[in-house]
């Protein structure tokens, strides 16, 4: 039992690969997947259940109020779900469309990630060989590859957005051209730090370039907005509503967005210490209830841009979540480093978010 991951970029060349032989990580992504499944078939409208029904409602346009129902003993997941999805067994490679056929040869993928791997292998040999032409034919190579996989890296519709940029000039945009502008503009800040390298007495660890502070308030005044799901207020890094009551069009996720942002009592900033653990993501997070009442609220929503913020927050962007636990710690130590007095103080403990 194996599993292998592929990265292309979007010419279809093999960017990066990795196969994993762990039967644990494999169990538990097959589990996962039969979960989903499961758990959208049990609100389809082609599922055994509604078969012989839908078909006549849809007609009359006289759907009962009671037609969603669901037995008491069915699972929360189970309530909500996918609508008007059609479901084929792959028992063979005829029922396999001719397109996907190629991987579906795990086979045939591993020798090309083998390659891949012997490939990066070589570039690393020859750039420290002792001829100026490989060296710089390596260089070369590696640039490329740096190149591709930028471009994968890179927002969809943009140019400017993300590692690197993939414009030919500085005039050229992608279809997104006003979050392109933005990203073009803090791109070109003359006061920056590339990775791992040291300017101005400081030395920049990270795998990527850090920018003078004035560039990086600059560029988050100007694309605020942008970073919000579009058609809400609330939803996104921080919020442009003027008060309270103030609501976008997506009017039902954005209550819930609302909600989630101004009525948690528990949260953890990114790069911050509290409650005895380090955030060292990015982005916030908060505690598992409050997350877990975001969810609900969004399923509850039961409408297509609740949907997808369920499925960006809860599938991409917030998969954790904290749980406080109390413990108790040493508040004065003796002399001799034996503790003279203790406390119970509540101590974060990370978890995992349910799937949206």
């Amino acid at each position: 039992m194996a599993f292998i991951q592929m990265i292309y970029s979007r010419d279809d060349e093999l960017i990066d690969c990795e196969y994993v032989r762990e039967k644990s990580f494999v169990r538990g992504f097959l589990n996962q997947f039969y979960n989903e499944i499961e758990s959208a078939r049990s609100r389809n409208f082609t599922s055994p259940q509604y078969n012989d029904k839908f078909p006549q409602f849809a007609e009359k346009d006289d759907m009962p109020i009671d037609f969603y129902d669901r037995p008491e003993d069915s699972e929360f997941d189970d309530a909500f779900g996918m609508r008007n999805l059609e479901y084929k067994q792959l028992k063979n490679d005829a029922d396999v469309p001719d397109d996907m056929l190629p991987l579906m040869n795990y086979n045939n993928l591993k020798i090309q990630c083998d390659e891949r791997h012997r490939q990066m292998k070589r570039i690393v040999y020859d750039l420290n060989s002792d001829h100026d032409e490989t060296r710089r034919n390596a260089a070369d190579h590696l640039e490329r590859k740096k190149r591709s996989l930028s471009d994968w890296l890179i927002a969809p519709n943009t140019k400017w957005c993300g590692r690197g940029q993939s414009a030919g000039k500085y005039n050229e945009l992608g279809g997104a051209s006003k979050a392109d502008k933005c990203c073009r503009r803090h791109d070109h800040c003359k006061m920056n730090i590339q990775a791992m390298s040291t300017r101005w007495h400081l030395f920049n660890y990270r795998p990527f370039t850090i920018s003078h502070c004035t560039c990086d308030m600059r560029k988050r005044r100007d694309i605020s907005n942008l970073l919000r799901v579009p058609g809400t207020k609330w939803c996104g890094k921080g919020w442009s509503a003027e008060k309270y009551t103030d609501l976008g069009g997506f009017s039902k996720a954005d209550r819930c967005c609302r909600q989630h942002d101004k009525s948690c009592p528990f949260w953890i900033m990114g790069f911050e210490t509290k409650y005895g653990f380090f955030n060292w993501r990015i982005n916030t997070i908060m505690h598992c209830k409050c997350d877990e009442r975001f969810r609900t609220c969004l399923k509850m929503a039961d409408s297509s841009d609740a949907t997808m913020v369920g499925k960006l927050f809860f599938n991409i962007v917030q998969t954790k979540c904290f749980v406080l636990k109390p413990e108790r710690i040493c508040k004065k130590r003796s002399w001799w480093g034996k503790c003279e007095k203790k406390v119970v103080r509540k101590r974060a403990h990370l978890r995992d978010n349910r799937k949206f």
